[in-house]
């Protein structure tokens, strides 16, 4: 399984990969999002230190698994925010503390 760097999510660069699982390891603070590529290529984006994990699934646009946008930024208080949209509608964002790499 191919492992994705935080800063690839950066300006849609996430763009029609297929979400699959998320899953959320509250002991250590790790997030892991299960993606498929559009080449069909299993990628896992290890997320570590997570303080906020919201993900909805209320279809406002219809059913839907594919990422049609995808961004990384840095909040106020110097954190790494990634924020999925979904064809969906739908959005994941995962909120990180402290500061990985630069965005």
């Amino acid at each position: 399984m191919r492992e994705l760097r935080l800063q690839e999510a950066m300006s849609s660069g996430l763009h029609d990969y297929e979400v699959g699982e998320i899953s959320a390891d509250y002991c250590s603070g790790r997030v892991d999002l299960t993606l498929t590529s559009p080449e069909g290529v299993m990628c896992r984006l290890p997320l570590l230190g997570f303080r906020l994990l919201r993900v909805t699934r209320t279809e406002p646009w219809g059913p839907g698994i594919y990422v049609s946008c995808s961004d990384l930024a840095r909040t106020d208080d110097n954190r790494d925010r990634l924020w999925l949209q979904l064809n969906s509608g739908d959005e994941v964002t995962v909120e990180l503390t402290g500061r990985t790499e630069e965005p």
